[in-house]
């Protein structure tokens, strides 16, 4: 019987991602937020500094990026939208619908 194959266990885990694939991913990420910011305050009138800030922070952490495997970059990505939902969700800059 074969043994199971883990995501662990591939080498394109530990590996750094691409100069395209990184940029896509920390900017894709940053050009969201930026976006989401602008349509707020065209439609609301209202400034949603947080967003602004997460997306420059994704943006000076792609020469940093580069240095972490895969998993790791990715990883960082989620962990810092996460910690921005839950920081509009705590102060409340983002409502209900």
């Amino acid at each position: 019987m074969a043994a199971a194959h883990r995501w662990s266990d591939t080498p394109e885990t530990g590996r750094p991602l691409e100069w395209a694939a990184l940029t896509a991913l920390y900017a894709g990420a940053a050009i969201f937020l930026l976006g989401r910011a602008a349509f707020a305050r065209l439609t609301t009138r209202s400034g949603q500094p947080a967003q602004l800030i997460v997306a420059a922070v994704l943006l000076a952490l792609i020469p940093l990026a580069r240095l972490l495997p895969v998993m790791a970059g990715l990883g960082l990505v989620t962990a810092l939208l996460a910690a921005l939902v839950a920081f509009e969700r705590r102060t409340g800059e983002v409502r209900e619908p």
